[in-house]
Formats: structure tokens, C-alpha cells, sequence
């Protein structure tokens, strides 16, 4: 896996080079049993090309990084700042995001099964495919592959303007979550509990909403029902 900064510019360098260093020095790769690039000290570097599965990266500033592919499962990035950054394709599964800062990042094609992201501002960030090609061709399958959010915890979570055009949000739980004018555009939310979110002006497409919990949701017409919101 390679990580590259989205640009070369001085600043960037040298974040770059002090956050690796940082994080370097408590970096171990696993040995024994474990397979090869994983990092038993829960700590990874960025600068170099191993597994930042079950790393320990929280609070830490990684704003505009271009983490396209990475392997993060299990990882704890409570806390951490990721705006305009890019997690397109990466694996999340089980990762701790809660209170992270993701707004306008890319997370197009990610895996976030069982994360933890409550209270995490994900402000137009962006989980899904362009809205106009999804509505042109429904049927693109993987090519249009939205982020796996299932069973994700998203409670009070921040997703005004968020884009989760084909997103799986199966049994996922967004109580009280803010979904002011997301994009949810052929979404999959069966059996998601949206408990008190607000939906006002969202849009629900073709968007699959068997065994929703509304109960005191904020419908797209700004209301508390009919439920189920349309």
C-alpha cells in the first residue's frame, strides 16, 4: 500500500515529516505469529509502507492526507482531524471515528462496517456516487459501489450535505444524526434507526427504507411524519 500526500508543498513536507516521526517512534511491527506489516505497538507510520491495522492515530492532524486504499480496521482515530482528505476505497471496518472531523472527505467506495462514528462531523463529506450518473444508470453495480456503512453507529453524527448516493446503511443507527439536505439517492437503510434525526430537506431517491425506526425524525417536508418519510 502506498500513501502519497496529496501535494508537495513545503508545509505539507514538513507536517509529513514531523508526524511520521512522531508516530515513528513508537512504531513495532508485529512478529511471531503475526503477519507481516501489521503493527502490534497500535502505532503506524504514515511515510512508510505497512498496515495501519489496529494503529493508535487519534487526535492526530491528518488533514488533506490521501489515504486512498488504506487498511485501517480496528484502528482507534478517535478524535482525529481529517477534513478534505481522502479514504477512498479504504478499509475501516470496526475503526473508532467518534468525534473525528471528516468533513468534505472522500470516502467514496470505503468499508465502515461497525465503525464507531458518533458525534463525528461529516459535513458534505462524501460516501457515494455523483447523484446525476446514479439517476442516468441505477444499474452500474460495482462501478457506482457506495460506501458499507453497515451496522455503523452514527449517532449524533453531523451529515448535513453529505453525499450517500448507494450507500449500505443496513442496521446501521443514526439517532439524532444530522441529515439536512444529504443526499441518500438508492442509499440502503433497512433496519436503521433514525430516531429524532433530522432529514429535513434530504433526498430519498429510490432509497430502501424497509424496517426504519422514524420515530420523532425530522421528514424531507421539514415535519415529524407521515412516516415512513418520503
Amino acid at each position: 500500500m502506498r500513501i502519497l500526500l496529496p501535494e508537495r508543498s513545503p508545509m505539507r513536507i514538513l507536517r509529513a515529516a514531523v508526524l511520521g516521526t512522531v508516530i515513528a517512534a513508537t512504531a513495532l511491527l508485529a512478529t511471531g505469529g503475526a503477519s507481516a506489516g501489521v503493527v502490534s505497538a497500535r502505532s503506524c507510520d504514515l511515510t512508510v509502507t505497512v498496515s495501519c491495522r489496529g494503529a493508535d492515530m487519534h487526535g492526530k492532524d491528518l488533514r488533506a492526507f490521501d489515504l486512498t486504499g488504506a487498511d485501517l480496521r480496528g484502528a482507534n482515530l478517535r478524535g482525529v482531524v481529517f477534513s478534505h482528505g481522502t479514504l477512498a476505497n479504504a478499509r475501516l471496518d470496526g475503526a473508532d471515528l467518534r468525534g473525528a472531523v471528516l468533513h468534505h472527505a472522500d470516502l467514496r467506495g470505503a468499508t465502515l462496517r461497525n465503525a464507531k462514528l458518533r458525534g463525528a462531523n461529516l459535513n458534505h463529506a462524501n460516501f457515494g456516487t455523483a447523484p446525476s450518473r446514479l439517476r442516468a444508470n441505477p444499474a452500474c453495480g460495482q462501478t457506482c459501489q457506495g460506501a458499507d456503512l453497515t451496522g455503523a453507529d452514527l449517532n449524533y453524527a453531523t451529515l448535513s450535505y453529505a453525499v450517500l448516493t448507494n450507500a449500505n446503511l443496513t442496521n446501521a443507527t443514526l439517532i439524532s444524526a444530522n441529515l439536512y439536505n444529504a443526499d441518500l439517492t438508492l442509499a440502503n437503510l433497512t433496519g436503521a434507526n433514525v430516531s429524532g434525526a433530522n432529514l429535513n430537506a434530504a433526498i430519498l431517491y429510490a432509497t430502501t427504507i424497509a424496517g426504519v425506526t422514524w420515530t420523532n425524525a425530522i421528514c424531507p417536508n421539514g415535519q415529524e411524519g407521515p412516516y415512513p418519510c418520503a
